[in-house]
């Protein structure tokens, strides 16, 4: 069996943010002792990349992350940010004040609908009073109550804007019209979640909500009960889904047994484990194709509310986990952007930050798109996304792709920074493995000694990632046949790789596998064996005991075992 990832080629030494620069993905380091308490990638390493478009306190609680053709467009509870502004409108709208304790908890974008004004809604929670905002901001209405959730939509199909209110304890089911007027009232209990969808297919939304008896209502219009559903566990907090498939609306919620999701026009009801119990989480749930030629996916966000943490889980078909990450802050919104032609991307909606979660290549073809929108397309900054991209395609091998993005992140940072200067130690990197690649490997040297050098000394800004320079070198002369080169630079890779997380022992478990080739190339087999022990431990840790890389690095281990005439190991496991 092949090496897997490690096969396509040894010159790719890290994964796409790591460098001697660069922004850090949606996982930055933390010690909050709330919540899970593993931050980071628990299982599936490998499976999905992530990236931060934009981090900003300024934004508060995002609540949608908007990707269009050249545009970004995030909603949070401080303001909008949008990238490419219409006529009028501007590139941050701040939300009117309310003067009080009783700022937005949950602002949403709402559709033009007819002639409403409408443009945005805080649909509560905590008690919080529902309000709707034009287009800059302004209040529009503003309950003088409080509620737990507010949907809005077009209940008649009259091209007038509605509203549904739920309430917590007595408060029931409050319908109202776009102004905020009453329409009608529902007596009801502990209506913590309320939605609009189109149930059985006919055109037109129904009202559907949560009630003390742990129960889905399914409503008319003019609020006449069409239905009620009991699922395996009691019905509390949900919310509906963000479908790639056209099989009609589905709800999902957290319960004691693990997360549930349910085809409201089935009443089809599927459970799926995580690996950290979510129940009480505040969640979301989307389906999406990671690759076009690949089945669909399910992803779920769970916020576990008042933790500062949050999770995120994805399944195949048959609902086999496929990858599970904990993030050190709270994230409330998940949706799906289907622009790339190679497969769709996850927009998440965090406090204070919106990210992306994908395939390696659409979701850096998204994240560079949006940023450029944002930012422009000659902004230093954008660097660290013409970088990883480069470096996606490189593992790819789709070199031509990966030249031009090694190019461009090279020459922003060279505009922005001097030729030779610190700053452009990644991005020389990066395209002197291009360049091997490609076979032009006296420039590629050349540029990886110049990336080393910026990099090496003690107090230069960028000395931590070093290793990854050593890493490069070592698989570099490696490929071309220098083995004493080659060695020296991975022992000097181990040697300054800080020990951190999955993705930093992934990285140690991948050097020290190319050490272990070497060595027992070279007929160093005690060597060799103490290198791939390395291998297994780091691996074992970052994929689990039965992963393919695993099993990769016991094959090389027999290998060295019979090499030095030992017996073959036990099958049990270390």
């Amino acid at each position: 069996m092949g090496r897997g990832s490690r096969a396509f080629s040894a010159l790719v030494a890290i994964g796409l943010a790591a460098g001697c620069s660069g922004r850090p993905g949606v996982h930055p380091e933390s010690e909050v002792p709330v919540g899970p308490a593993e931050i980071g990638v628990v299982f599936g390493l490998g499976v999905v990349s992530d990236w931060t478009l934009l981090e900003d306190e300024a934004l508060g609680s995002v609540g949608r992350v908007e990707l269009g053709a050249g545009t970004l467009r995030i909603v949070g509870t401080g303001g909008v940010r949008t990238s490419a502004p219409g006529p009028g409108e501007a590139a941050w709208i701040g939300f009117e004040a309310t003067g009080d304790w009783t700022a937005p908890s949950d602002l949403q974008p709402v559709p033009a609908i007819g002639a409403s004004a409408v443009r945005y809604a805080n649909r509560g929670g905590n008690w919080h009073p529902l309000t709707t905002y034009d287009a800059k901001g302004e209040i529009l209405w503003r309950s003088a109550f409080g509620a737990n959730r507010l949907a809005l939509g077009d209940l008649e199909g009259d091209g007038r804007l509605d509203l549904v209110a739920g309430f917590n304890g007595r408060g029931g089911l409050l319908r109202l019209d776009g102004a905020g007027e009453p329409v009608w009232r529902k007596p009801e209990r502990n209506v913590w979640s309320v939605e609009l969808a189109d149930v059985d297919g006919d055109g037109s939304l129904e009202i559907l909500h949560s009630r003390a008896s742990g129960d889905l209502v399914i409503r008319s219009g003019a609020g006449e009960v069409l239905a009620t559903r009991r699922f395996s566990e009691r019905l509390g907090d949900f919310a509906l889904e963000t479908s790639a498939e056209p099989r009609g609306p589905a709800l999902v919620f957290s319960g004691r047994r693990g997360i549930h999701r349910v085809e409201l026009a089935t009443g089809r009801e599927a459970l799926f484990d995580s690996i950290h119990p979510v129940f009480a989480a505040e969640l979301q749930g989307a389906a999406l194709r990671l690759a076009r030629s690949e089945p669909p996916v399910q992803a779920f966000l769970a916020d576990f509310r008042g933790t500062g943490r949050s999770l995120v889980a994805l399944y195949a078909a048959d609902r086999e986990l496929l990858h599970e990450t904990v993030l050190p802050f709270s994230c409330a919104s998940l949706a799906v952007d289907r622009a790339d032609p190679e497969g769709d991307v996850l927009a998440l909606g965090c406090k204070g930050r919106a990210a992306l979660l994908g395939r390696p290549i659409p979701l850096l073809r998204r994240a560079l798109a949006a940023r450029e929108a944002l930012l422009g397309a000659d902004a230093p900054a954008l660097a660290d996304e013409h970088r990883a991209l480069a470096s996606a395609y490189l593992e790819a091998s789709r070199l031509g792709e990966a030249e031009p993005h090694a190019w461009r992140s090279l020459e922003l940072l060279e505009k922005a920074h001097g030729r030779g200067a610190p700053a452009t130690a990644a991005s020389q990197r990066t395209l002197a493995q291009v360049l091997a690649a490609r076979g032009r490997r006296e420039d590629a040297e050349l540029r990886l000694l110049e990336a080393l050098a910026l990099c090496l000394p003690a107090d230069a800004p960028n000395h931590a990632q070093v290793w990854s320079v050593h890493q490069a070198l070592g698989a570099f002369y490696d490929e071309g046949g220098r083995r004493d080169r080659a060695e020296a630079h991975y022992r000097e890779a181990l040697a300054t790789l800080p020990d951190r997380d999955r993705s930093t022992s992934r990285s140690r478990a991948e050097i020290a596998y190319r050490l272990a080739e070497l060595l027992h190339g070279a007929g160093r087999q005690s060597e060799a064996a103490e290198a791939i022990g390395i291998a297994i431990e780091h691996d074992s840790w970052a994929f689990g005991v039965d992963h393919a890389e695993v099993q990769s690095d016991r094959a090389l281990a027999e290998r060295i075992r019979a090499a030095e005439g030992a017996p073959p190991a036990s099958p049990s496991r270390e």
